[in-house]
């Protein structure tokens, strides 16, 4: 899916002004390349907190009962270089989609596990510059004292490099609301001690090494923080390929609901009035053929 356009936010339930700019587009796509396009695939999500989204996307190729190609892979390639078929990707956009790709799966995470609360464990002096290490650290104490940090509840853990050059800090987002003062206090001290067990002492004549604690209004929105950080990371010193984020294990997305149409005409029917969208993103404008919509839970 490409980068999104601006939001399309529309106040109050009133209706989505942008799905007005959104059908021109459409319709230059369908004139040109709906040929192939026999099915439509409609997507549902309900998360925890009331909120709901759909997608559009063309069937996967192997559920539209279509004959294979008869065509020679030189045939192919012939005929694609004549129709000006599109080149292979670039590594940048290969990127940007891996990007997107874990950005959303993130999302879902956070907020199907219903995690609202986000951890800051900072690093000592300068900080660390080095991705494995900070990387290695954070796995290893939440590893070995994760009750401190989720409580025995479900997380999933983000890097974010300080924007005054002192390295990495790490965001874990768990559940349970406010930390007790207790457990606060429980948290600095161990993860001081097991810091000062790899090295690393507090500076500039602190007794500990900072943490803080921050709680979010919904899952959506301590959804949509960390995963700023899943795609702004890999310039920041992380390399490509290497894991984007910590998470804890034994918990899978759970599926969409799924329908299926013959038409796109069709498939938006099975969407609620855009009267009631609060979000339309498309990329029928850059000739992508997929429509997302989101709904929230009523005020």
């Amino acid at each position: 899916m490409s980068s999104p356009p601006e939001s399309t936010k529309s106040p109050g339930r009133l209706p989505a002004a942008p799905c007005l700019r959104f059908f021109e587009p459409l319709s230059l796509y369908l004139d040109h390349n709906s040929r192939d396009m026999d099915k439509w695939m409609v997507s549902e999500r309900q998360f925890p907190d009331g909120e709901r989204e759909w997608s559009i996307t063309p069937t996967p190729y192997p559920m539209r009962e279509k004959a294979p190609s008869t065509r020679t892979t030189c045939e192919r390639e012939r005929v694609g270089a004549r129709a000006g078929a599109a080149v292979t990707p670039s590594s940048s956009e290969t990127r940007e989609k891996n990007d997107r790709r874990a950005a959303r799966k993130l999302k879902r995470l956070i907020r199907y596990q219903d995690l609202c609360t986000m951890v800051t464990l900072s690093f000592p002096g300068e900080g660390i510059h080095d991705y494995e290490e900070s990387y290695r650290l954070v796995s290893r104490f939440i590893h070995d004292h994760g009750e401190l940090v989720h409580r025995g509840g479900a997380y999933a853990a983000v890097p974010e490099w300080h924007p005054g050059g002192h390295g990495s800090h790490w965001h874990p987002m768990t559940g349970g609301g406010r930390f007790k003062r207790s457990e606060l206090t429980a948290l600095r001290v161990g993860w001081t001690d097991f810091l000062k067990r790899q090295g690393y002492e507090p500076s500039g004549g602190a007794k500990w090494i900072r943490v803080h604690v921050r709680v979010f209004g919904s899952p959506r929105k301590a959804a949509n923080y960390a995963a700023k950080y899943v795609t702004k990371s890999l310039g920041e010193g992380m390399e490509i390929g290497r894991q984007r984020y910590l998470r804890s294990e034994g918990f899978t997305i759970p599926e969409p609901e799924r329908s299926y149409s013959r038409s796109l005409a069709t498939a938006f029917i099975l969407l609620p009035h855009p009267l009631f969208w609060d979000q339309m993103y498309s990329g029928f404008g850059k000739s992508e053929p997929w429509v997302w919509v989101n709904m929230g839970p009523p005020d």
